[in-house]
């Protein structure tokens, strides 16, 4: 159980909930961009191309990013990287498209869209699934069995299996931002799911003249080529929360929830046309059934800007799916420094004779950063003050084979004699301890781990117990994290 909605909860006191800041690595930006004379010479990033992912089989990394040249021109490319340790990055030559005359790059596709490896295909060459826009209203679903060369003759009309509701405002369907396939999921309809740029009106306190913000939709199907838009259009708006602009997000199935992450943008209110320039991080947002989502804490980061005079201290893009590699969560995004114009409401910048006033993106780079988390580590409990001990209650739990139940938790920052955790199991209708499961027979888990066992003497289940059903009471002490709990035979 991870504490994100915190339905599992039933009382806190002298504990608080916390998103946890994920930590930039130290070589950022980690994607190399091309020379000069290369397509990726100004961008080299997952914006338009969307996707990173970590390849179990393989044991690779492998990025189907976005590149630009500082000319702008010649409309969206994507490029492919490898990567052995998910930092140093190299792109092979593929030979398949031209630039500046040659096919001697990593160009792979022009267009924009979504990769997905599909562990539930059984035909080898579509087990590499793209959403790619090859021009507007040329949606494709693309496929390949290496991820490189790739088949992108199915057209699909989105326009005409999605509700008109579900398009937005503008009435057409727009850029792909999310591309998963949900192997584990509960519902077949919704095997499949995309997440895509919509806009809408939004009256906003100092925004009301704005014709349109950034909000995301969604549609699900049984299969890749048949989409169906969801009830709940657009999933993602900022009428439902403070921020000004839903831009990309990213969004992944784990443990019985849809975890998203998602660009949070506002404008500075500086003097850059009538809004000030675009700034964005990265928040928390979650689903149980991949539709109806909720901000989780919204005024706290999942990854936040640079400081000020670092490379990407203007606005982060979020890549469309996490690199999971040994309980460690990879968080690649685009990140942009704070003189980028890109999305600025006016194009007014000046813009030197020969380049693309289109364009004025490429007069600024946007690299590929790197951010970490630890597997179930999105949000944590801790105490108040890191010093006085805090205890959260959940709801009951059914007791199914007591024998067999192990508890097992997630914690971290944990010192002995200073900060750890203590469980008691308690009796749902009284609050009481339970004999032999109170707070005096635990045994201190004051040491950091992913899955601690928790014991009660020498008892390591909850053997003994003849109750139906039971609560958990976590004592947190001093400094430590409580981020998550479960159960194992």
């Amino acid at each position: 159980m991870l504490f994100l909605d915190m339905k599992e909860v039933k009382e806190l006191n002298g504990v608080i909930q916390s998103v946890v800041e994920a930590k930039k690595h130290p070589l950022n930006p980690v994607l190399p961009l091309g020379k000069l004379n290369e397509f990726d010479s100004m961008r080299a990033s997952p914006w338009a191309g969307r996707t990173v992912i970590y390849d179990r089989e393989e044991r690779l990394f492998k990025a189907w990013y976005s590149g630009m040249d500082f000319r702008g021109g010649e409309g969206h490319q994507m490029g492919y990287a490898i990567s052995e340790d998910g930092v140093r990055w190299g792109k092979p030559r593929l030979g398949i498209c031209e630039y500046n005359g040659n096919k001697d790059n990593n160009i792979f596709l022009q267009g924009l869209g979504c990769v997905i490896k599909d562990p539930t295909e059984s035909n080898p060459a579509k087990r590499y699934k793209g959403l790619f826009k090859l021009g507007s209203p040329n949606t494709r679903m693309a496929y390949s069995a290496d991820g490189v060369h790739w088949d992108t003759s199915t057209a699909l009309d989105m326009n005409a299996m999605i509700d008109k509701k579900s398009l937005g405002w503008k009435g057409r369907f727009q850029t792909p931002c999310t591309f998963l396939v949900d192997e584990h999921g509960v519902d077949p309809k919704k095997k499949y799911q995309i997440f895509y740029m919509t806009v809408h009106k939004v009256n906003k306190p100092g925004f009301e003249d704005k014709e349109w913000v950034r909000t995301k939709s969604m549609a699900y199907g049984p299969d890749e080529l048949h989409w169906t838009g969801s009830a709940a259009n657009p999933v993602l708006t900022p009428a439902d929360g403070p921020e000004i602009e839903d831009h990309l997000l990213m969004v992944f199935p784990h443990r019985g929830y849809y975890i998203m992450l998602y660009e949070f943008g506002w404008y500075s209110g500086n003097d850059t046309g009538p809004y000030g320039n675009y700034c964005a991080d990265v928040r928390l947002a979650v689903s149980r059934d991949g539709e109806r989502y909720t901000r989780i804490l919204p005024y706290q980061k999942v990854i936040p800007r640079g400081r000020q005079g670092e490379w990407d201290d203007g606005f982060l893009v979020i890549a469309d799916k996490p690199a999971i590699k040994d309980h460690q969560v990879h968080l690649y995004y685009a990140g942009q420094d704070a003189e980028y114009p890109s999305v600025a409401p006016d194009m007014t910048y000046p813009v030197p004779r020969g380049w693309d006033r289109g364009r004025p993106s490429a007069m600024r780079m946007s690299r590929m950063g790197l951010a970490t988390l630890q597997l179930d580590r999105f949000t944590c409990l801790k105490t108040l003050d890191g010093e006085l001990a805090g205890s959260a209650v959940t709801q009951p739990f059914e007791v199914v084979n007591a024998s067999k139940a192990r508890l097992i938790v997630n914690v971290g920052d944990a010192v002995p004699g200073r900060s750890w955790v203590d469980v008691e199991v308690v009796s749902p209708g009284t609050g009481e301890a339970l004999p032999r499961y109170g707070r005096r027979d635990c045994k201190h888990v004051d040491r950091d781990g992913l899955r601690l066992p928790v014991r009660w003497g020498d008892r390591a289940t909850l053997e003994g117990l003849s109750a139906q059903s039971v609560a958990f009471k976590f004592w947190i002490y001093g400094d430590a994290k409580l981020y998550s709990f479960g159960f194992e035979s």
